[in-house]
């Protein structure tokens, strides 16, 4: 199985960094970057057979971590789906929440990482 791997955050500087970096540890996988969370919510509407890994900023306008991941949640197709939190907050309270949504596999602080990515390489070798 392959993954399709969207990055979701409304600052596009740090897109752009992060997208080199998953790029360089998953140079083939088929990223997609978003940086307004209703527009990635449609784009996995329209792409819900295919197995997904998206890694998500908590804060920011229009629709934020918590209400992107009650979207999915309440969606029910979304179970080929996994989250990655990747946030600049160190708030214990952030990280208890992410945990209720079955769909979050992880909670990274900011900077995203080629050792943080690594971490994930199992979901690009299923299946």
């Amino acid at each position: 199985m392959s993954y399709k791997v969207l990055l979701i955050d409304d600052d596009p500087i740090i897109n752009l960094v992060q997208s080199k970096v998953i790029n360089s540890v998953f140079p083939a996988s088929d990223l997609k970057v978003f940086t307004d969370a209703k527009e990635a919510l449609t784009y996995l509407k329209f792409h819900q057979e295919q197995a997904c890994l998206i890694f998500l900023d908590i804060n920011m306008p229009l629709m934020n971590a918590w209400d992107f991941l009650v979207e999915m949640q309440n969606e029910k197709a979304f179970t080929n789906v996994k989250v990655i939190i990747v946030s600049s907050s160190i708030d214990q309270s952030d990280k208890d929440k992410a945990a209720k949504f079955d769909m979050v596999i992880d909670f990274i602080s900011k900077p995203l990482t080629k050792k943080h990515l690594r971490r994930f390489e199992a979901y690009f070798h299923e299946g």
